[in-house]
């Protein structure tokens, strides 16, 4: 990421004697440094060394399409796009589908390329049709309002990924041309899906996450356009069905959707047994039913962001409640919190006082990025941090720091100074960035050397085992994913998964994100992203790809991953080198579609196997639906670097 890398990088991409792995690995680069001082030049340099569309790409040139094409992406030029459309036209359908995912991520106007991206809507490829979709909801071009309409008609391939992004951009340009009408068709579509489920046979269908896509579109349409007077709509009873299917409160999107509609929808509650419809809300919150209701399924950091977003009086009044009658240890503390920062109550100081104070640092992360610019605030960071030094996990610091690093005060500069005293390797890592920005030089060595209580004999163990093949088997309610684990590539990262998996870390631990075309993501025992096993590992960031299937590191920063992982749906290039790829799905993956929010976990079990070679990182991308082992897949290696 150093800009004096660029001129030789530029020549090596040059150079017709380097072989294709390295002018890729070169490209890979150039779109990783910050801030390139000619953008325009360095995106003709890449694009040069994309391979003509019109041949059958070879595993060696698939891979360099592939790493130039998301280092265009990532530099952002106008002279990007036209061959980026261009790709869209390759013969593999992974290099057209990482094509439209650039087209989607670049940022930069589409309208000349219009055409091309709505032909490609008919591509054979789901994932294709899914980014295509992506980009004409980025574009915001009127042209692909009618186009995408009928696609969203179009069910007859079933497949949901290409459905959701289609969901989503019409979402993002129905304000342009007839909303109603979009609000029909989203309804209809919704419905239909409803219909199909019966009732008692599964407690989260897979199709959930094509439901909550269409409530959280109807949610924006209702609050972009406000000012109109669509009260009377179809979005209603579909809401309210949905509701009634996943329970009161189990889903942030419908209850957030609602919420949109105003108190008189969101408070009426559906009968069980019943079309008709019940208060939720009473005077006595003890018993009302909408807070039992939200309690009973996990939801009630749900029901407080769908009242900070109602903003009446009789949500603030039940926003308090919660607050003074959440247990301390409950996870919806800091979404009440934040909710009842929008209402701007009288009482807020004290209750971001009180926030402070409390046991938990995720509590105190949400009040620090409430706690407003003022002397007085700046005392109540200070005394938040000190509070927070006996932690054994950093993201009450980390978020103090941070709030801190806002004030331009001496006092500010002097708490930053005392943070690189912090016996925490990421808090001083973030002291020394805030100090830099003011200024302060000759300070990174404060940093230091990470302590940690392994001994040597750990290390040994890992270069024992990098070559015996290991796979974890996760089992979960819809089935189970087996995963090959690459030890060479990350050896500390499985060893981690190893050691958690076998202590029972995972059991009944619920997968708690779940994202339609990106990414399932579980090992939270908090259960709302903000939980680990109360360390830190090292990112062990590898050249890997994200391709479909693939097992990745969650984290909040460098070096921060602990037990929470993620499991792709598709590619996703804009991951590579930025996140700890240790794992490729090998089967299971229709149940990693299946997979939605809440699903749990029952275990993870650990095989180990005799040695047997793994394959070199510097490998292909496969095609995605294939499900093989790699070495199964792919003709040959690429030459090693």
């Amino acid at each position: 990421e150093d800009p004096a890398a660029i001129a030789p990088l530029l020549k090596v991409l040059d150079d017709g004697s380097s072989s294709p792995a390295l002018r890729a690995r070169a490209a890979e680069a150039l779109g990783k440094i910050p801030g390139l001082p000619d953008r325009g030049a360095i995106a003709q340099a890449l694009v040069r060394q994309l391979p003509a569309v019109s041949q059958v790409l070879t595993n060696e040139q698939a891979l360099q399409a592939s790493l130039v094409i998301t280092a265009l992406m990532r530099v952002r030029a106008a002279e990007a796009i036209g061959p980026l459309a261009a790709m869209l036209g390759a013969e593999r359908a992974e290099t057209r589908a990482d094509a439209a995912n650039a087209l989607a991520r670049i940022r930069l106007p589409l309208a000349e390329t219009l055409p091309l991206l709505i032909s490609s809507l008919d591509d054979p490829d789901p994932d294709v049709r899914a980014n295509v979709a992506r980009a004409l909801g980025v574009a915001r071009d009127a042209r692909a309002f009618e186009p995408l309409m009928a696609k969203l008609a179009d069910v007859g391939d079933g497949n949901d990924r290409a459905q959701v992004a289609v969901v989503r951009a019409l979402g993002a340009i129905a304000d342009l041309r007839e909303p109603e009408r979009v609000t029909g068709a989203l309804v209809a579509l919704g419905q239909s899906v409803l219909n199909g489920v019966k009732p008692g046979t599964v407690a989260r269908p897979a199709r959930l996450k094509l439901l909550f896509e269409i409530a959280t579109v109807l949610g924006n349409l209702r609050a972009n356009l406000r000012g109109n007077n669509i009260q009377e709509t179809p979005a209603i009873p579909f809401l309210t069905s949905l509701r009634r299917l996943v329970g009161v409160g189990a889903s942030a999107e419908v209850e957030q959707a609602l919420a949109t509609f105003g108190p008189e929808h969101f408070f009426r509650l559906p009968n069980d047994h019943e079309d008709d419809h019940e208060s939720g809300f009473s005077t006595d919150l003890a018993t009302s039913k909408l807070v039992s209701e939200s309690r009973r399924n996990g939801g009630v950091g749900n029901l407080a962001r769908a009242l900070g977003i109602i903003g009446d009086a009789q949500s603030r009044e039940m926003l308090l409640w919660l607050w003074g009658s959440e247990p301390a240890g409950s996870i919806a503390r800091p979404e009440i919190l934040r909710a009842l920062a929008k209402l701007k109550p009288l009482i807020l100081p004290e209750l971001l006082r009180e926030a402070m104070e409390q046991r938990d640092p995720i509590v105190r992360a949400a009040a620090a990025e409430l706690v407003p610019s003022s002397a007085a605030g700046l005392t109540m960071l200070k005394d938040g941090y000190q509070r927070s030094l006996g932690d054994p996990q950093n993201d009450g610091r980390l978020a103090i720091l941070r709030a801190i690093g806002g004030y331009r005060e001496p006092a500010a500069t002097t708490m930053l100074e005392a943070a690189l005293r912090d016996p925490d390797h990421l808090v001083r890592r973030l002291a020394v960035d805030l100090l830099h920005k003011r200024g302060a030089t000759d300070i990174s060595s404060r940093i230091g050397i990470v302590r940690t209580d392994r001994p040597t004999e750990y290390y040994l163990r890992l270069a024992r085992r990098l070559e015996q093949p290991v796979s974890a088997q996760i089992r979960t309610e819809k089935g189970v994913i087996e995963v090959d684990l690459f030890r060479r590539d990350a050896p500390m990262t499985v060893e981690n998964l190893i050691t958690l998996a076998r202590r029972g870390y995972f059991d009944r631990l619920a997968f708690h994100r779940v994202v339609a075309n990106f990414v399932i993501q579980g090992g939270d025992p908090r259960g709302d992203g903000e939980g680990g096993p109360g360390y830190q590992i090292r990112c062990e960031v590898n050249t890997r790809p994200y391709l479909r299937g693939t097992l990745g590191m969650a984290l909040s920063g460098k070096d921060t991953g602990g037990s929470q992982f993620f499991i792709t749906h598709s590619s996703q290039p804009h991951l590579d080198g930025g996140y700890t790829v240790f794992g490729q799905v090998r089967k299971g993956i229709e149940v990693v579609d299946q997979i939605t929010r809440g699903d749990r976990i029952s275990g993870i079990v650990i095989v180990e196997r005799s040695a047997r070679p793994e394959l070199s990182p510097g490998e292909a991308r496969p095609a995605r639906r294939d499900n093989k082992p790699l070495s199964q897949r792919l003709k040959r290696p690429l030459r090693r670097r």
